[in-house]
C-alpha cells in the first residue's frame, strides 16, 4: 500500500499533468518535438535578452551603474543555465535527467570560452604592424589619407591581424581556474568511491551506499561555491570602482592634454576635500593623504605628467626637467633649487615618482593656503600655460570610451531627470521580471525536450543538451560579445574577453552551486567524471591562451577548434578510457 506521502506525491502530479499547459515531450514524434524545441529555444533566448537589456538600461542609474556590469550582468545571465540544472534534478529520475543539466553547465561554459572568443577576435581585429603589436593608431611615418586599422579592409591574415587586450583578461583568468577547481572537491572522493562499489550503476544498493558516502562532499562543494561567488561578486564590484575612478581620471588627463585645466586646477578640488592637519606653529600643512583611495587618484593623475616631464625616460626628475615642471607651476628664481631639495628626500639628485606626487602635493597645498589662490579660475596655475604631455597608446580607447557612453533611450529624452530615473528603474525591472518569470517557467519543459531527444536518438541528454541548451541561454552574451568587439579598439576587446571569463566563473560558481545542492538534496551519486576532467582542462587551455597580450586570429582559430574537440573528449573518455 502506497504511504500517503507517496500518495499525495501522486495525486500533485496527477494535478500538474491535469492543468499544466506544456505537453508531454513523450508522446510526440519527432517533427512535433523539433517544433516545441525550437519554440522552448526562442522563448529562452527572448528571455535572456529581456534579463539583458534590462539590466543594461541601470547603467543609466547613477546609483546602480557601477554594480550592473559586475553584479548584475554576470548573476542574471547565469539565471537560465542555473534553473536547467536544478530542474534537471527535481524530477522522479533525477539521476538520468541531471545528465540535462550537466550538457548544459558544460556547454555554456565551454560555448561561452571558444566560439564567442573566436567571434570577438575576429569581429575586433586589426593590421598588425612590424613591431607585433596591433595597429589602434595611425603610424607616426604612414602619409596614406585612407590609412584604416584594419588595412586592407576585411582581410582575414591568420597572423597579420589580431587584437590587444589588457591585464585584466590575465587577471581574470586565474580566478577562473581557480573556480574551475570546485569541481574536484567531489571528483576525487568519488573516483575513490566508484572502487569500493564498483556494481554501481548496476546495483540499486551499491548505487545508494555510494551517494550516501560522496553526499557530505556535494554539501561541502555548495558551501564552497556560494563563498567564491560571493568572493567573485565582491572583487568584480571593487574592479568596477577602480574602472570608474579610471574613466573619470582619463577625462581629467584628457583636459589637462587639451590644455582646458592645468595641474593647479585638478589639484584644487582634490586639496579642498582633504582635511589640513595644523603644525605646531598653527599654519596648515599639506600632508600626503592617508587615504588609499585618494592617493591612488592623485598617482593616476601625475603619472602622464611624470613621464612627460621625464624627457630621457629614466624613471626620474633631474634638475633641468625639474624647472620645466616648476615653469609650468608659475615658480621662477632661485625658489626652483629649494624645492628640488626638499624634494629630493634621500639626496639622490634626481626626484623619483613618490618624491614627485609629493612635491606637487605640498607644492599646491601651500597654495591653496591661500586665500587668492580659491578665486583663480581652474585653468589658472601662476601665469604660465601647461605644458601637453603627449598622447598615450591609449588614446584612441579613451576617445571610444567617451563617445560611446550609454545613450537614454528616444522615449525618455525630453522627460525631467527625476521623471527619467522612475521610468528607467520601472522598465528595467519590468524587463528584468519577465525575463526571469519566463526562464522559471520555461526551464523545466525544455529539460524534458532535451532528455526525450536523448531517447528518441539513443544517445545520451548530455549530448544533447551540451550542444542546443546554450544556444538558447547565452546567444545574448554571444552576440554582445562580438558588438563591443567591433569597436576595434583594445579596452572594448579586453571588456568583450573579461565578460566571457566572467560567464566562465558564475558558471563555476552559482551553476556548480546549484548542482552540488541538487545532488546532496536528491542524494545522487557522482557520475560524471568524463565532463569534469573536460571542463576543466579546457578552462586550463583557455587561461595559457589568456595570459597573452596580443590574439592573432589564428590564436582565435585555435581556441575555436577546442569546442567541437570537447565533446570529442567527453565521448572518448566514456567510450575508450571507460570513465562515466
Amino acid at each position: 500500500i502506497p504511504s500517503r506521502e507517496v500518495r499525495g506525491a501522486e495525486a500533485m502530479a496527477g494535478i500538474m499533468e491535469t492543468y499544466t499547459p506544456f505537453v508531454d515531450p513523450s508522446i510526440l514524434t519527432n517533427p512535433q518535438l523539433l517544433f516545441i524545441t525550437l519554440v522552448y529555444g526562442l522563448v529562452l533566448f527572448k528571455a535572456s535578452g529581456l534579463i539583458s537589456d534590462g539590466s543594461e538600461l541601470l547603467l543609466l542609474v547613477p546609483a546602480f551603474a557601477g554594480i550592473v556590469g559586475s553584479v548584475v550582468l554576470p548573476v542574471l545571465g547565469a539565471v537560465p543555465d542555473g534553473m536547467m540544472v536544478l530542474f534537471s534534478g527535481l524530477g522522479n529520475d533525477a539521476q538520468t535527467q541531471v545528465a540535462v543539466g550537466v550538457g548544459a553547465l558544460a556547454g555554456s561554459t565551454i560555448m561561452l570560452l571558444t566560439m564567442p572568443w573566436f567571434l570577438a577576435i575576429m569581429g575586433g581585429r586589426v593590421s598588425i604592424g612590424p613591431n607585433g603589436e596591433p595597429q589602434y593608431k595611425r603610424p607616426a611615418n604612414t602619409s596614406n589619407p585612407n590609412w584604416q586599422k584594419l588595412d586592407p579592409p576585411g582581410t582575414f591574415h591568420l597572423c597579420k591581424t589580431g587584437v590587444r587586450v589588457g591585464p585584466l583578461i590575465k587577471k581574470n583568468a586565474r580566478f577562473m581556474v581557480l573556480t574551475s577547481f570546485l569541481f574536484l572537491i567531489i571528483q576525487f572522493p568519488s573516483s575513490y568511491e566508484e572502487r569500493v562499489y564498483p556494481k554501481c550503476p548496476g546495483s540499486a544498493k551499491e548505487c545508494r551506499l555510494q551517494s550516501d558516502s560522496e553526499r557530505i562532499y556535494s554539501l561541502i562543494g555548495a558551501v564552497a561555491c556560494a563563498a567564491l561567488f560571493m568572493l567573485y561578486l565582491y572583487v568584480q564590484y571593487r574592479q568596477s570602482e577602480e574602472e570608474t575612478q579610471k574613466k573619470a581620471t582619463d577625462k581629467v588627463v584628457a583636459a589637462i592634454r587639451a590644455n582646458e585645466v592645468t595641474l593647479a586646477g585638478v589639484m584644487k578640488p582634490l586639496l579642498q576635500e582633504h582635511q589640513q592637519e595644523p603644525t605646531s606653529s598653527g599654519m596648515a600643512e599639506p600632508l600626503m593623504p592617508k587615504n588609499s583611495k585618494v592617493r591612488k587618484i592623485l598617482e593616476d593623475t601625475l603619472r602622464p605628467f611624470f613621464a612627460y616631464y621625464d624627457r630621457d625616460k629614466n624613471g626620474s626628475i633631474d634638475q633641468i626637467e625639474f624647472q620645466f615642471i616648476m615653469h609650468d607651476l608659475g615658480e621662477k628664481g632661485q625658489n626652483i633649487k629649494s624645492l628640488f631639495a626638499d624634494a629630493d628626500s634621500d639626496n639622490s639628485g634626481v626626484i623619483e615618482f613618490r618624491e614627485f606626487v609629493e612635491l606637487i602635493w605640498k607644492h599646491m597645498g601651500k597654495k591653496a593656503a591661500r586665500p587668492s589662490w580659491g578665486r583663480t579660475s581652474s585653468k589658472e596655475a601662476g601665469d604660465v600655460p601647461a605644458m601637453q604631455p603627449p598622447p598615450d597608446d591609449d588614446d584612441d580607447d579613451l576617445e571610444a570610451d567617451e563617445s560611446d557612453e550609454d545613450e537614454m533611450p528616444e522615449d525618455l529624452v525630453d522627460l525631467s531627470p527625476a521623471e527619467q530615473q522612475r521610468r528607467i528603474k520601472m522598465r528595467a525591472l519590468w524587463l528584468m521580471g519577465s525575463g526571469t518569470i519566463l526562464v522559471l517557467l520555461f526551464s523545466d519543459p525544455a529539460v524534458d525536450v532535451l532528455g526525450q531527444w536523448g531517447k528518441n536518438l539513443g544517445i545520451s541528454p548530455f549530448y544533447v543538451s551540451f550542444v542546443l541548451a546554450p544556444f538558447a541561454s547565452n546567444a545574448s552574451e554571444l552576440v554582445a560579445a562580438y558588438s563591443y568587439a567591433l569597436k576595434k579598439t583594445s579596452s572594448t576587446m579586453t571588456i568583450a574577453l573579461s565578460t566571457l571569463e566572467g560567464a566562465a566563473c558564475m558558471n563555476n560558481t552559482f551553476c556548480l552551486g546549484i548542482f552540488y545542492f541538487v545532488v546532496y538534496i536528491k542524494k545522487l551519486y557522482w557520475s560524471f567524471t568524463a565532463e569534469t576532467v573536460t571542463i576543466v582542462v579546457v578552462q586550463l587551455l583557455m587561461a595559457t591562451q589568456a595570459v597573452r597580450k596580443v590574439h592573432t586570429l589564428l590564436n582565435g582559430l585555435c581556441v575555436l577548434m577546442i569546442y567541437p574537440a570537447s565533446i570529442a573528449m567527453v565521448w572518448i573518455l566514456e567510450n575508450i578510457c571507460g570513465l562515466d
